[in-house]
């Protein structure tokens, strides 16, 4: 199998288990804001 192929599903799983973690908190308690201001800065500067 390519390196390509393995780095897009290992990129996939971790986007996966990040969504699962992301729900499971949001139903326990909001994530911090700090995460939240990351997350939404990374996009917006690449």
């Amino acid at each position: 199998m390519a390196p390509e192929a393995a780095e897009d599903r290992s990129a996939s799983d971790v986007f996966r288990d990040a969504w699962s973690a992301l729900e499971s908190c949001d139903e326990s308690s909001p994530p911090p804001q700090a995460e939240s201001s990351s997350m939404r800065t990374r996009p917006t500067r690449r």
